[in-house]
């Protein structure tokens, strides 16, 4: 849902809420069980491959906001700033409670916040526009599946180990953009 309002002539406000609803714990995949499938280390005694080969997921319910503002300095320049936000539907509570009917896909619950400043120039044919965004998060990735730096998987086995990791991420863009118009 959003809005866009024109409190003054050189002023334009938009607005928007982005609402996602929770997903329960579903599978993915339908597996065909009563057959082993894999064999090898780890996996001796697995007659069913099926909690094995079937990925889990769930979601919870999210609410991202967005706020922009141009102000048209003239008829040719026009200046731009922007905020939103890109919070994770995804939950550590996904390891909580497993059961032996599948495997929950990694998770990586780290919230974003975006933040945008740029310029427009408007000609009569064309339009060039330049900015600089900042996107900043933190929050914390799971699995039970991890490649080691010499190439080994670990953790690939029913009931695993659960690595759990801290993430911290931050990025600058350059943006820069041409429209003609035709």
């Amino acid at each position: 849902m959003g809005v866009e309002v024109k409190p003054w002539a050189p002023l334009t406000l938009g607005l928007t809420v982005a609402y996602s609803v929770a997903l329960g714990r579903r599978a993915l995949l339908d597996v065909q069980g009563g057959r082993p499938f894999f064999r090898g280390p780890g996996t001796e005694g697995l007659r069913d491959s099926a909690p094995f080969l079937t990925p889990l997921d769930e979601r919870r319910t999210v609410v991202n906001v967005s706020f922009g503002a141009e102000y048209a300095l003239n008829d040719t320049y026009a200046a731009y700033v922007g905020f939103w936000t890109d919070f994770s539907p995804l939950t550590s509570q996904q390891f909580k409670n497993l059961s032996d009917q599948g495997f929950v896909l990694a998770t990586g619950e780290v919230d974003l916040y975006h933040v945008v400043v740029g310029a427009t120039r408007t000609t009569q044919r064309s339009l060039i526009a330049a900015g600089v965004g900042l996107s900043q998060g933190t929050g914390t990735t799971q699995s039970n599946a991890d490649i080691t730096a010499t190439g080994n998987a670990l953790g690939l086995t029913q009931g695993g180990r659960l690595i759990e990791r801290h993430e911290s991420f931050f990025s600058v863009s350059l943006l820069l953009g041409y429209t003609y118009f035709f």
